[in-house]
């Protein structure tokens, strides 16, 4: 029998005088607290000891009757024993809250046919499978970090018990059943008008760190057609980026998400690592937090184009001189005469001039108008003009004429 390190609970079994060695080494595992008990130091024989293990109080009660005594000092011929019979040995803690059980080594090796059992309690009902250890052998059970508040030991024929090595930790960690949520949407993108091709970055926070599967999407408000941006990184993080690209036709003053259920897992998932699924609820658009509310990203998608080409005013066939009136849907820039091209019918002349280079419409002057039938000019392809954005042009060719009717020396 093991002389140091051990707790020992001698009683006598009301019939027979047969021993039994009870070797119990149990491993908890909780959150951070851990120990190690091997019994070395004494204490005061009883019906229950309390031990301090990682600084709570673990409570050793054996019933029906018996004491226990403190490393196998007091085993054999102590006067002060009582020695009736043990029905069970339960360990708890004090406050009665609880563990994990990890496992337990029994040595029942002098029994002659009695088994000893053990099974975790929860709330006084029985958790995980009761195992045990048959009559004459040593065994270490495993009972795999199931939760626990009360270990029970029983036997038939207990005549000994000897407790050593009990490791691990005396608190459990709270079960994680918090879900992350959102709790923002901001762009790494700096505030500003965006064109056609653009990219910008868009990222939603979460209150702890989520794992991606899939490809989320968020979508949108860009005007009459929203677009919906895939998910592109940050699984592993509380941050995850979505990478929109300004498309023709899209347009928003102050670029956000349609709603607060603009964020959809898209047949993927979106999960803390407990497992929880993340609650996807946006900051409702414009308020505090959303995207609206942290950037002020302009799109303009919708590119500027030529409303008319009109004759300004009322010019003679005759005169020599006249201006075109290119009128834009929108303010654009860069406009010079080389953007345009005269086509004649029987007549010809020279671009001289454009009255401003931007704005929403601007004259085109021409002189040196000559000979018999019309003019007009056409808007080029592939011109330097654009809108405040940076949106091309189109060209234009559906423009009024004019009629020239120059006489001839």
């Amino acid at each position: 029998m093991r002389q140091s390190g051990q707790w020992l609970v001698p009683v006598r079994k009301r019939v027979g005088a047969f021993l039994a060695v009870l070797l119990l080494t149990m491993a908890v595992e909780v959150q951070a607290a851990n120990f190690t008990e091997n019994f070395a130091s004494s204490f005061a024989q009883g019906t229950t000891v309390n031990r301090t293990l990682g600084g709570k109080t673990f409570v050793f009660t054996f019933s029906g009757g018996g004491d226990m005594a403190w490393d196998n000092m007091s085993l054999l011929g102590n006067p002060a024993m009582n020695l009736e019979g043990i029905g069970a040995v339960t360990i708890k803690r004090s406050d009665g809250q609880a563990f994990l059980f990890g496992s337990i080594h029994l040595n029942n090796m002098f029994a002659a046919t009695a088994a000893v059992d053990v099974q975790g309690f929860l709330a006084g009902a029985p958790v995980g499978t009761s195992q045990n250890v048959g009559a004459g052998l040593v065994q270490t059970l495993s009972f795999a970090n199931i939760q626990v508040d009360e270990i029970r030991v029983t036997s038939a024929s207990f005549e000994s018990v000897l407790l050593d090595d009990f490791i691990g930790d005396s608190e459990i960690a709270p079960s994680d059943i918090t879900p992350p949520s959102v709790i923002g949407v901001n762009s790494s993108t700096n505030n500003g008008t965006y064109k056609v091709g653009n990219p910008i970055s868009l990222h939603v926070s979460f209150s702890e760190t989520v794992l991606v599967t899939g490809t989320p999407q968020l979508t949108l408000e860009t005007g009459t057609t929203d677009r919906t941006v895939d998910y592109a990184s940050g699984s592993g993080t509380s941050t995850l980026t979505f990478n929109y690209t300004v498309q023709a036709g899209d347009s928003s003053a102050d670029l956000d998400y349609v709603a607060t259920n603009s964020l959809s897992p898209n047949g993927g998932t979106i999960k803390d690592a407990a497992g929880n699924n993340a609650i996807l609820t946006l900051p409702a658009p414009g308020a505090a937090n959303s995207l609206g509310a942290n950037k002020n990203i302009v799109i303009d998608g919708v590119a500027p184009s030529v409303t008319s080409i009109a004759v300004s005013g009322s010019p003679a066939s005759t005169d020599t001189a006249m201006a075109f009136t290119v009128t834009f849907s929108e303010p654009v820039n860069n406009v010079s005469t080389d953007d345009f091209t005269l086509v004649g019918n029987g007549a010809i002349g020279t671009i001289a001039s454009v009255s401003a280079s931007s704005g929403n419409a601007v004259n085109v002057n021409i002189t040196s108008i000559t000979g018999a039938g019309t003019i007009k000019i056409d808007l080029n392809g592939s011109t330097n003009i654009v809108d405040n954005a940076g949106n091309s042009i189109p060209s234009y060719s559906s423009g009024n004429t004019h009629t020239v009717a120059i006489p001839t020396a």
